[in-house]
């Protein structure tokens, strides 16, 4: 199960194995709606102006809904063949960002484009956008962690661990960055240094 807090609609959203996607009110828990999808849910997420964002693990497809209203805003070309780990809207442009073995991918949401790979490095492990919607955090498999402009274009690339990494976080502001490896090593970047 997969649950996120919807920003500024009092709302969360909550994805199950089966498919569905139940958005709720956060302070009774009354069911409003549930959307179905067509298999468990690899991520849920608020898209901004009353919209969220989901992705399926299995189909690799990226959608937008609309919250207000139930229904489906956009739906993506198949993202990733091999699968998607985890997927984020861009909270000001009309992009998102898909995760898988694979590697890195931006799809646009705005228009069905083939999802655009962010490089030739596989097995993403973990996903992040900052909060002001500029920046993309990738950590791999190999222990790279690499970051991109929320248009696609490369910010960072030779941050590293010695053994995979599992997580990427923005803290606060796109500044810092935090990564964790399989080990536990917990690194956190000033990208202010890097650019």
């Amino acid at each position: 199960t997969i649950v996120e807090f919807l920003e500024g609609d009092g709302t969360f959203a909550a994805g199950d194995r089966a498919g569905s996607v139940l958005v709720a009110d956060d302070g009774t828990g009354e069911t409003l709606f549930v959307l179905q999808s067509d298999g468990p849910p690899a991520s849920v997420a608020s898209a901004g102006a009353g919209r969220l964002f989901t992705s399926t693990a299995s189909s690799s497809v990226l959608r937008l809904w609309n919250v207000p209203a139930a229904t489906l805003a956009f739906e993506s070309e198949r993202a990733m063949p091999s699968g998607i780990i985890d997927a984020r809207a861009a909270m000001h442009r009309p992009a998102a960002f898909a995760c898988g073995s694979q590697g890195g991918a931006m799809v646009r949401l705005d228009r069905r484009l083939p999802a655009q790979a962010l490089s030739a490095h596989v097995n993403c492990t973990s996903l992040d956008i900052s909060d002001d919607g500029l920046f993309v955090a990738l950590g791999y498999s190999d222990g790279g962690v690499r970051t991109w402009l929320t248009n696609g274009r490369v910010f960072a690339s030779g941050l590293t661990h010695t053994a995979g990494v599992v997580l990427t976080r923005f803290l606060g502001e796109s500044r810092y960055l935090l990564s964790v490896d399989n080990v536990g090593v917990v690194r956190v970047w000033d990208l202010s240094t890097v650019a």
